[in-house]
């Protein structure tokens, strides 16, 4: 399961290219990454997991650099930076931000083999405020439930394709005469709020509009009529 999360995003990057992973609670994705990537793959984590030493006996020290204790694990130039392990939004923010000025292409966050002491809002409150702040990267898989793998992508050819400008035009029409009939009404900064954080790490982003009707999200959130086309917001 997990390899075929992956597989889709490391296969566009060649064997020129460098995968990077940042395991804090010791279960990297190593043997996965080399699985899949004929190329280099930096591995930190505080204990390497059996499946990893494998891996680096068949690939060998030119393709896999296994890192276990260094005073402050530098977060290296990639193609795909994995973060994994942590607990709380304070312990992956500054990881998480570094990896903004070092990934090149892709950022996966891993949520597997947590334990039940994870903050996961705190860890989407902090996914939330990274995106809104590095709008460029947009979430483009996403899965809450089991390995809990999400990606991000600053890679235009990997970001959900926009509606074409004629059905872009038409919806927008639409939901602009919706607006009007109901009087230019707004929703209160709580349902904005939520709307919002919805949105922020929705895959159907892309920078600042959503995909399947290629509106701005910054100004049809805030409307009273508006709806999700993937009903997102009323779950």
């Amino acid at each position: 399961m997990q390899a075929e999360r992956y597989r889709p995003f490391v296969e566009r990057i060649d064997a020129g290219g460098v995968v990077y992973e940042h395991s804090a609670d010791g279960s990297p994705a190593t043997a996965t990454l080399a699985e899949l990537h004929p190329g280099k793959v930096i591995s930190f984590s505080p204990h390497h997991t059996n499946s990893a030493y494998e891996a680096f006996r068949e690939h060998g020290r030119d393709r896999i650099t296994l890192i276990s204790s260094v005073r402050k694990t530098p977060v290296y130039e990639a193609d795909l930076i994995v973060l994994s392990g942590f607990n709380s939004g304070g312990e992956l923010q500054s990881h998480l931000f570094e990896a903004n000025a070092k990934s090149r292409r892709f950022i996966a966050i891993e949520l597997a083999n947590q334990s039940d002491s994870v903050e996961v809002p705190d860890l989407l409150a902090t996914l939330r405020v990274f995106l809104h702040e590095f709008s460029e990267w947009s979430v483009v898989s996403q899965n809450q439930e089991g390995d809990g793998l999400t990606i991000l992508s600053r890679d235009e050819g990997a970001k959900p394709v926009l509606s074409s400008k004629i059905t872009m035009a038409s919806n927008f029409a639409q939901a602009i005469a919706k607006h009007v009939a109901d009087g230019v009404t707004k929703v209160d900064q709580t349902i904005l709020q939520h709307r919002l954080g919805i949105c922020t790490i929705c895959e159907h982003r892309n920078d600042g509009r959503r995909s399947v009707c290629g509106c701005y999200l910054s100004e049809k959130v805030a409307w009273r009529t508006s709806e999700y086309p993937m009903g997102k917001w009323e779950r």
